[in-house]
């Protein structure tokens, strides 16, 4: 009896175990097929919607200017002015301004050179010029003062252009203003400016000198007595 109970246990175990492997296999089969229909399946998109317009009532139609289109060329190639070309055209404006205000002033406008040739000189080193306690000013002996300027440049006498730019400041009123006024352009030695000076004065020389300009008159050191006297 207790055989016929086991197997009877044992048999419905195992029909419950069949319907369990044939649950089980329709779960999967299930499942399955419901994962293939999802990816497979296409989901409708809604369109957005759209805000309706309502159409404007008809107007009178206005006019829209029309833009003049701006035709823009190419620009014209620079000429370029060489600037020596420019300096030129410059320095020849600058002289005739120049001679016109000359012409206006009544006189024409000369460069330092024309005034004195004599206004670049070398002087000598450790030059220390001496000082002319008798000065010339038109009255008394040219001769007498010649050879008191030539005593104290004796030093200086192979330097013409330093004997001859100094010479004014041997002079004082009227002759230094002769000086002044005389044209440079003709004394290119010193032997000219002499010429100059006596001729200047030579009316002074017919006179006899004063005791006041004897008494002036300075002995040079090379000078002998009696060439002085």
């Amino acid at each position: 009896m207790e055989n016929e109970d086991t197997r009877a246990r044992v048999i419905n175990m195992e029909n419950q175990m069949a319907q369990m492997m044939t649950l089980l296999a329709d779960l999967s089969s299930q499942v399955k097929s419901l994962t293939s229909t999802s990816s497979t399946m296409n989901i409708p998109t809604v369109p957005p919607e759209v805000p309706v317009v309502e159409p404007m009532a008809k107007g009178p139609v206005e006019e829209i200017p029309t833009a003049i289109p701006i035709v823009i060329g190419p620009e014209p190639p620079s000429k370029e002015i060489p600037t020596s070309h420019f300096d030129e055209e410059n320095a020849r404006r600058l002289a005739k301004i120049e001679e016109r205000l000359c012409m206006l002033q009544g006189y024409q406008l000369q460069g330092l050179d024309k005034l004195s040739p004599f206004a670049k000189i070398t002087v000598p080193e450790f030059y220390k010029e001496p000082e002319f306690t008798r000065k010339y000013d038109g009255i008394g002996c040219p001769k007498t003062h010649l050879k008191y300027y030539l005593g104290k440049m004796a030093c200086y006498s192979d330097n013409p252009p330093l004997l001859i730019n100094s010479f004014q400041d041997s002079l004082v009123g009227p002759a230094l203003t002769w000086f002044i006024e005389l044209d440079m352009e003709k004394i290119r030695t010193w032997e000219d400016l002499v010429e100059e000076f006596l001729q200047q004065y030579k009316f002074n020389t017919e006179i006899a000198p004063t005791r006041e300009e004897l008494v002036r008159v300075e002995k040079r050191r090379t000078e002998s007595f009696r060439a002085y006297a």
